[in-house]
């Protein structure tokens, strides 16, 4: 089952716990990763690559969610 990755652009001033799809500046949805290692590791190059910073006052926060929608039959 592929994880489902997300990138956050959240306040400074929210708590990790707090930054979510409705407290976010920026919701990056990035596609698919195979294993949680290579999600952050390639989301990371990914926003890098893009020369997408957070700008002083913000950060990003990489989720990386299973999810078995799509997964099952359909009957």
């Amino acid at each position: 089952m592929p994880l489902f990755v997300t990138a956050y652009l959240c306040l400074a001033t929210l708590a990790p716990a707090q930054c979510s799809r409705a407290t976010a500046l920026d919701v990056i949805p990035l596609g698919t990763s195979a294993n949680e290692l290579s999600c952050q590791r390639d989301v990371m190059q990914t926003l890098a690559g893009l020369a997408i910073t957070a700008e002083q006052g913000a950060y990003w926060k990489v989720t990386c969610q299973r999810t078995s929608i799509g997964q099952g039959s359909a009957g």
